[in-house]
């Protein structure tokens, strides 16, 4: 699991107010069942955004993000590539 960023929102650190987070359905659930991630939700570090593959969703105004699977060691966790579109252009990026 990709997860070494994400810690860095606790009060140790950042201590952040509700940053939207993206994540899969699977993503959620391991956060939302998982100490230390779970206490970014119970104290309002994070807040979960469920994506849903290939359905496309505004994560700030005028950008689009699409989430595509990828076929990619799924022991632990989603692998999805995004496919980013703005008024101009359109990139992917794969995570």
């Amino acid at each position: 699991m990709q997860d070494e960023g994400i810690p860095h929102f606790r009060k140790e650190a950042g201590s952040t107010k509700s940053i939207p987070t993206f994540v899969s359905k699977r993503m959620a659930s391991f956060i939302e069942s998982n100490a230390p991630w779970l206490h970014l939700v119970i104290d309002n570090n994070i807040e979960l955004n469920v994506i849903e593959p290939g359905i496309p969703f505004d994560s700030i105004p005028e950008l689009s993000v699409e989430s595509i699977p990828v076929q990619h060691r799924e022991d632990f966790i989603d692998t999805f590539a995004f496919k980013i579109t703005g008024r101009k252009t359109n990139n992917s990026f794969c995570a």
